[in-house]
């Protein structure tokens, strides 16, 4: 834990991070946005992903694994890693 609040401290440039700082650090919310959306099936649902690989470069299973990923990011976020 003490080595992720390191992490925070040098990437924010302060000693005391306040949940604003936490709010605006992309490192953070972009995994946990994707881990979210996934919780509610986002990317189960046939229609949503059929647009996602024509609305990008990305095949199936790229934004599959970018979302495991982000999933696996925002767990060691969570966990203080």
């Amino acid at each position: 834990m003490k080595n992720f609040q390191r992490q925070l401290e040098k990437r924010h440039g302060k000693k005391n991070i306040t949940t604003q700082d936490l709010w605006h650090d992309d490192n953070i919310q972009f995994p946990r946005l994707i881990t979210e959306l996934e919780k509610i099936g986002v990317f189960s649902d046939d229609n949503i992903m059929d647009n996602l690989v024509k609305l990008t470069d990305l095949k199936y299973i790229d934004i599959l694994d970018l979302v495991d990923r982000a999933r696996n990011k925002f767990d060691k976020i969570k966990k203080g890693i």
